[in-house]
């Protein structure tokens, strides 16, 4: 599950076919990081051939990328995925969700950065998720399980009252230090409503280039899980408070990453690195 999986848990899941080749490219006690990395760097044509199989009967635009995704995948998929895993705003414990967040691989099957209210402590040896929680998207359970919001469940008023981040050791939920994970800092600028993403944000807008009074960095979180008065709820009777705490969406701009001949962010984006050409959308 962790890129730090040893190779005799790999050769217990493998054919002795699969096993023989992980011996010739790794030496014993390699990760199964080293073997992904050993494998790409020597079947650079049997990249290429799943490379041709997955083109097949798409759009010429993305058949023309070809090269470009070669390159990505013979040279910068396993540093990605480094990135990924040592990333701390990232709380997914299993690594296929993890690249997931990350857009390294597809979302489907996966939720899209779920948080959950627990309404009791985990029990020890039961079920994960337990079932005594509320699980919603992040950008839903920032205002939904904000401090003193409350949510109905199964004829129940479960009242959230802060962050808690559990996580599973072996069969016994544990209580993690730092529930709100590290901060990220951001600039938000009070005149124009941008938010500046960038790392580190810029010291003023770079917008509208306001004045130093209306641009502030500030310190956001992504809480790992939320948590209410355990044993507190009360019965609903056809009313209850729903207090939406976050702040309206906002636009972030990032600076275009301009090539030579690049004379606008379009022409940019089609040059390489695209990614820096896409806004933010900060709750």
């Amino acid at each position: 599950m962790r890129s730090s999986q040893t190779l005799p848990n790999l050769r217990r899941r493998c054919p002795p076919t699969c096993r023989a080749k992980s011996r010739r490219v790794a030496p014993p006690g390699a990760t199964v990081r080293d073997l992904v990395a050993a494998w790409i760097a020597a079947n650079q044509t049997r990249v290429e051939e799943i490379c041709d199989v997955l083109l097949q009967a798409t759009d010429a635009s993305l058949r023309a990328q070809r090269p470009a995704i070669l390159a990505y995948a013979l040279t910068s998929l396993v540093p990605d995925i480094d990135a990924t895993v040592a990333n701390p705003h990232l709380v997914q414990d299993r690594l296929s969700e993890r690249l997931a967040n990350a857009g390294i691989l597809p979302m489907f099957g996966f939720p899209t950065r779920v948080r959950y209210l627990f309404h009791k402590p985990p029990a020890a040896g039961g079920q994960w998720p337990p079932e005594d929680v509320v699980d919603r998207p992040l950008d839903l359970a920032i205002s939904q399980f904000a401090p003193a919001s409350e949510t109905v469940k199964e004829g129940l008023i479960q009242t959230a009252v802060g962050v808690v981040n559990y996580q599973r050791r072996g069969n016994r939920p544990v209580e993690m230090p730092n529930p709100l994970g590290p901060a990220i800092a951001v600039g938000i600028c009070r005149r124009c409503q941008s938010i500046d993403a960038g790392v580190p944000p810029a010291a003023t807008c770079t917008v509208c280039n306001g004045p130093q009074g209306e641009y502030q960095v500030v310190n956001l979180s992504q809480p790992a899980g939320f948590r209410t008065y355990y044993n507190a709820e009360r019965d609903y009777d056809g009313s209850f408070e729903w207090t939406p705490r976050a702040t309206r969406p906002k636009l972030g701009a990032r600076r275009c990453l301009r090539t030579r001949n690049a004379q606008s962010p379009g022409q940019a984006f089609a040059a390489g690195r695209p990614w820096q050409c896409l806004p933010d959308i900060v709750p």
